[in-house]
């Protein structure tokens, strides 16, 4: 057991070792075996050899033995506990000692067997397929891996390419870590049966939305999401355990129609409920599993990876890398790659990114065949003589070192971890001055990976290198403010460079070290705002690891990759055209403020998301709606208006309900007048004001539709209603020395939102008209199916005075 491994890491080692097995033609010999808890079983002086050769301390030794010197035991039998009677030299079973001596017992005799190995008949050696050939390609296929024995705990599993090998190592396997290798059926098969066997709890209440969502993270797809990295499955079988979940959630709150399961998994943002899909989660198991195995910490793993790379590129796409500007499905190239990587590579053109290999060496050493360049660029083919190529293979020159040779100048730079949101666009400099001269860079080649803190290490090290030039004998002091910039490149570069660090604040505001760096600090804002063209900082590919994560918008991933895949799977689900929810949404046309997460992940009560869900899916049962599909009722209203039952009406025009429209409406305003009240100009404050009276209303002015939209939780643009004169039509009334007039009369003229409204207090004010909408649309269906419920339980065929009364508010106020 290796520091750094994980279980899918085995996994994904036996699927590409099978997948090697059938594109080379090698039979494979392996047993397989459960030790039956082996380290119970395990000799005390196999124990003791490891110790000695690991070179651990021989004391390690005699308290083992003292441990396990006349110690009493009792048999416990249905009568009671026999006599005590000693035992020497056997380790207690499930002894918390028992894992350790495992451990290091059987990491020996792998070691051991490994070493045996070499130069073996029968052992098993993985090469690429070109080395197997005699033409190797690229350095990849010069790399040979000696595979002895894998293990987990007490489970091992032993591989040969004969029988005879095989029976000397005696190790055997019965059912590996309880997962098949590469057979994404079989897992499919026990993760429905785990949702089948799922049932939320059985209370005397219901319980709320909120509560349902983590009940399923906590007890379900904390279940899942491991099984899901030992082997991902077919994005349909993915989806149908998403529709699986879909339907235990809509089965518990007992609406009529099914809502649609996409909603439910997409975030809050996107005007989901943030549910966990399962799709997602699967696919951004499979890309993040990808790259582990490309980069991999232990040498075996790496090197099985890397020869599957090779093998994929070579054999199956006719040299051409396959991760990265590939249009090509490999589905049905399951015998011959792992099926995670498959996955891997569909995620990857799905979501326009590519898992690109930062080390180029082997071009500018030309330690590549040139067969191999000529497949892999059709146009640079095209312009090579078909003939030169078979002469210059048998003169030897196969080789692009042969042909000549290349230098490349290197530069200095770092690469952190980013900190900030991967999805929100920024503009990142640096600057740095010392008293002969100054320097600003850009971040833009960075695109969205980089954050303040990369600004922050290049004005350091541009700092230093500045001074370095300026005085080599004696550098000047770098002063900074930023300290975890400063513990970041200590702890890197620890006594590599010349210089002196001074992170300390001056106390004094007039001191030279808070001048010069209140100069800096001008530079760098300043240079925003430049009309000319800021030289940009260079990538710095040399510290990213082998085989990193791009996408052209966002540059090279230093995030967590899991979330950008998450992420950008939905966002691609919600911009795909077959999402019936976004085209009745027309969300462009609404506000853009991000909405509360709260009333949909936190609240305890939250009848209101419930609705929301059903409402945005357009499966809200309406009259309209169920004559529509059972003919089973007239599509007119309920409460007797001439007009067809349909939610727009029930939300918004149906006077059964205004008593509850003005409840909310009063609210509404005052907390839009108390949320406003000092904090902007009396002036900007009515707009809002009119505006939020007007919000559960149809207004052409202030509605993009002309018609209110509030009961899906969409909100007019807040920018346009003060920076835009169309969308006052309705809103502000006119002044009192003109008559007649509209349009943007009684509005200033435009200015930027910004600079009239704080954007954090526009987005307060979007959030809270968010929760008065759904509030109010959750009041009102909810007294919807109340009074439903009451007209159903009366007799149609007995009309009587009372039973009318539900009418009463049809008539005049002086009857």
């Amino acid at each position: 057991i290796q520091p750094g491994v994980q279980a899918r890491d085995l996994l994904s080692f036996l699927a590409q070792l099978e997948c090697w097995s059938k594109h080379t033609n090698t039979p494979l010999d392996a047993l397989r075996r459960d030790q039956a808890k082996g380290f119970d079983h395990l000799e005390p002086e196999g124990f003791y050899d490891a110790l000695v050769a690991y070179g651990l301390p021989t004391a390690i030794i005699d308290f083992d033995c003292s441990a396990q010197s006349d110690v009493p035991y009792s048999v416990k039998t249905a009568c009671g506990l026999t006599d005590s009677f000693l035992i020497s030299g056997v380790t207690k079973q499930g002894g918390p000692i028992s894992p350790l001596k495992s451990t290091l017992t059987m990491s020996l005799g792998n070691r051991w067997l490994h070493d045996l190995a070499h130069n073996v008949p029968g052992a098993l050696v993985v090469h690429s397929r070109s080395h197997l050939h005699g033409e190797e390609h690229v350095p990849a296929d010069s790399l040979s891996l000696l595979v002895s024995m894998v293990e987990a705990m007490d489970d091992s599993e032993i591989f040969g390419r004969s029988l005879t090998y095989v029976r000397r190592a005696c190790l055997l396997m019965e059912q590996f870590l309880r997962v098949r290798v590469n057979d994404p059926e079989h897992q499919y098969q026990h993760l429905d049966g785990i949702l089948s066997s799922f049932q939320l709890p059985d209370l005397p209440t219901r319980l709320p939305l909120t509560a349902i969502r983590r009940i399923i993270c906590q007890t379900l797809i904390s279940r899942i999401r491991p099984r899901l990295a030992f082997q991902p499955i077919t994005p349909a079988q993915a989806q149908k355990l998403d529709l699986h979940i879909a339907h235990i959630v809509h089965h518990y709150l007992c609406f009529p129609f099914t809502f649609h399961s996409g909603l439910l998994s997409l975030p809050v943002a996107l005007f989901g409920f943030d549910f966990p899909s399962i799709t997602c989660l699967n696919a951004s198991a499979a890309v993040v599993g990808l790259q582990r195995d490309l980069n991999h910490p232990i040498t075996a793993f790496r090197e099985m990876a890397r020869i599957t790379l090779t093998d994929w590129s070579c054999m199956l796409n006719s040299c051409r890398y396959p991760l990265a500007d590939c249009r090509w499905s490999f589905v049905h190239a399951q015998a011959h790659l792992p099926w995670a990587w498959i996955l891997a590579q569909e995620t990857l053109l799905h979501i326009s990114s590519a898992v690109i290999p930062t080390d180029q060496t082997s071009l500018l050493e030309g330690h590549i065949n040139i067969s191999h360049i000529l497949n892999s660029s059709p146009a640079l083919a095209s312009s090579f003589p078909r003939a030169a190529l078979p002469a210059l293979t048998r003169h030897g020159f196969t080789w692009l070192s042969q042909f000549g040779s290349w230098c490349m100048q290197r530069h200095n730079a770092s690469m952190l971890p980013s900190p900030v949101s991967f999805l929100e666009p920024r503009s990142i400099t640096a600057a740095a001055a010392t008293p002969e001269s100054q320097v600003t860079f850009s971040l833009i080649r960075h695109g969205t990976s980089a954050s303040i803190l990369h600004g922050e290490l290049l004005g350091i090290k541009t700092a230093v290198l500045l001074s370095i030039r300026a005085n080599p004998d004696k550098p000047y002091t770098v002063f900074t403010d930023h300290k975890n910039a400063v513990h970041l490149i200590m702890d890197v570069l620890l006594g590599a460079l010349p210089h002196i660090w001074n992170a300390q604040p001056a106390r004094s505001f007039l001191a030279p070290e808070c001048l010069a760096n209140d100069y800096v600090d001008c530079m760098a804002p300043s240079a925003q705002h430049s009309a000319g063209v800021l030289p940009p900082a260079p990538l710095t590919t040399f510290a990213m690891d082998d085989y990193t994560v791009f996408e052209s918008n966002f540059g090279f991933l230093e995030c967590n990759l899991s979330s950008f895949v998450i992420s950008r799977l939905e966002h691609a689900y919600v911009s795909d055209v077959s999402f019936r929810p976004a085209k009745a949404l027309t969300l462009t046309l609404y506000d853009h403020h991000l909405l509360p997460d709260f009333p949909y992940t936190r609240a305890s009560s939250s009848y209101s998301a419930a609705v929301q869900l059903y409402a945005r899916s357009s499966q809200l049962d309406t009259a309209q709606v169920r004559h529509h599909r059972f003919h089973d009722t007239p599509p007119w209203c309920h409460f007797g208006c001439d007009a067809f039952e349909s939610m727009h009406h029930i939300f918004a025009l149906c006077p059964a309900f205004m008593a509850i429209h003005r409840a909310h409406n009063v609210q509404l305003c005052d907390e839009t007048s108390s949320l406003l009240k000092g904090k902007t100009t009396d002036s900007i404050r009515e707009v809002f004001d009119r505006a939020a009276w007007r919000l559960f209303s149809d207004d052409a002015g202030l509605w993009p539709q002309y018609r209110t939209r509030f009961y899906v939780g969409v909100l007019p643009p807040l920018a346009d209603i003060v920076s835009d004169a169309r969308t006052q039509v309705g809103v502000l009334s006119p002044p009192s020395n003109v008559s007649g007039a509209v349009g943007n009369v009684g509005v200033s003229s435009p200015q930027p939102v910004s600079m009239m409204v704080e954007p954090r207090l526009l987005s307060r004010l979007a959030q809270e008209w968010h929760l008065r909408s759904i509030r109010l649309a959750g009041h009102i269906w909810g007294e919807y199916k109340r009074r439903v419920c009451a007209l159903s339980a009366t007799p149609s065929s007995h009309i009587t005075r009372s039973s009318l009364d539900h009418l009463s508010y049809l008539l005049p106020d002086s009857l």
